[in-house]
């Protein structure tokens, strides 16, 4: 399978990706089966590149290169297709992973018996062949099994993908960087098919065919390569993106409730938290702040129904003012907002902001409020 220049460092990247999106994102979703069959499929991709460099370098001669290299791209396949059914949930002892990876290893002994018959016969194969093989009953056999073989496979995979990924409970971002694999898998089936006519046309025409295929050889392992790379990589660039945003969020929310937090705590100061904030990640402070915040308001209405003591008398009167604009301007009181909101429910932080923000209001204008706006 001719490779363009760049396919190596390309695929390199690719199976950095993988490995990197393997234990970020999809070890959690599928079993370790699954988990090992794509990285041996990513990483197996490099094998005809390597097989490919070590007969460049002469250190393996044209026969074993050529049979090296049907293996080495029969490999990868086979752990694609055990890909797709470890993700069914199937195991390495089920009936149709063994039939699969025996059907794997029955056609690596094919190419290895055929291949040497086709030698024997005095005709060279695969890379220094020059797809005189195809003029060989054997050598023409062991090639359109072997494309064959693929074809079937990659198109398996690639297309149930899409019908796999549409199942509820999917992430998105998972669901879309899986379907732009897929089409990259699609691509490199295509790439295979092409091979496959291209093989016919050769055993047909008694010799290998060359021309008017090439361009579409070549399109499709960049498309491959490409869609390879960023399917792979977008769950876990999308997911670290929006992980930043959210913790940007989260440290913004953070800064606007330190005039409630302080204040709450200046009059309930026995309701902080033992805490070590340093070493605390941002959204475990807010969720702490919000408790906090939470639980000053609750005794904020203890304070209000029994009399109950506080630290500070003028924090009291500052929270008490700020409750008092928040009535004003809702038409509600805050309690009636507190005992109806879900502890769960990420909204919390919008009513404590607000009444930080009316806090912080109030702390401007010098005086506590005593009418509601």
């Amino acid at each position: 399978m001719s490779v363009p220049p760049l396919a190596t460092e390309a695929l390199v990247v690719i199976a950095v990706y993988a490995i990197v999106w393997q234990g970020y994102k999809l070890r959690r979703r599928i079993n370790g089966f699954a988990h090992v069959a794509l990285l041996v499929f990513v990483l197996g991709t490099l094998g005809p590149q390597i097989v490919s460099a070590l007969f460049r370098a002469g250190v393996l001669p044209a026969t074993p290169a050529a049979i090296l290299g049907d293996i080495a791209v029969t490999v990868p396949v086979v752990a694609l297709a055990c890909f797709r059914l470890g993700l069914e949930g199937r195991s390495p002892g089920d009936r149709v992973v063994v039939l699969v990876i025996g059907s794997g290893v029955v056609l690596a002994a094919l190419t290895v018996v055929l291949s040497l018959v086709t030698v024997a016969a005095g005709v060279p194969i695969g890379i220094a062949g020059g797809g005189a093989e195809y003029g060989h009953p054997a050598g023409a056999t062991s090639a359109l099994l072997n494309s064959l073989y693929r074809v079937v496979v990659i198109f398996w995979v690639g297309l149930w993908v899409f019908p796999f990924t549409a199942r509820p409970g999917t992430p998105p971002r998972l669901r879309l960087g899986m379907r732009i694999a897929a089409v990259g898998i699609l691509a490199m089936g295509v790439v295979v098919t092409v091979g496959l006519v291209t093989g016919i046309q050769a055993v047909i025409a008694g010799h290998a065919v060359r021309g008017s295929l090439l361009p579409l050889l070549v399109t499709g392992e960049i498309v491959a390569g490409t869609c390879w790379a960023v399917g792979l990589s977008y769950p876990l660039v999308a997911s670290r993106w929006a992980a930043r945003r959210a913790a940007r969020t989260q440290r913004r929310d953070l800064e606007r409730l330190e005039p409630l937090w302080t204040t709450g705590l200046e009059a309930f100061p026995e309701l902080r938290r033992p805490a070590d904030e340093a070493r605390e990640p941002v959204d475990f402070r807010l969720q702490r702040r919000k408790g906090e915040c939470f639980d000053c308001l609750h005794h904020l209405r203890l304070y209000e129904d029994t009399g109950a003591a506080a630290a500070s008398r003028a924090a009291v009167e500052l929270l008490e003012a700020a409750l008092e604009r928040y009535a004003g301007r809702h038409g509600e009181s805050v309690w009636a907002a507190v005992d109806r909101r879900d502890p769960a429910a990420e909204q919390d932080v919008a009513l404590l902001v607000e009444l930080a923000d009316l806090v912080a209001e109030l702390r401007v204008a010098g005086v506590p409020a005593t009418q509601g706006e």
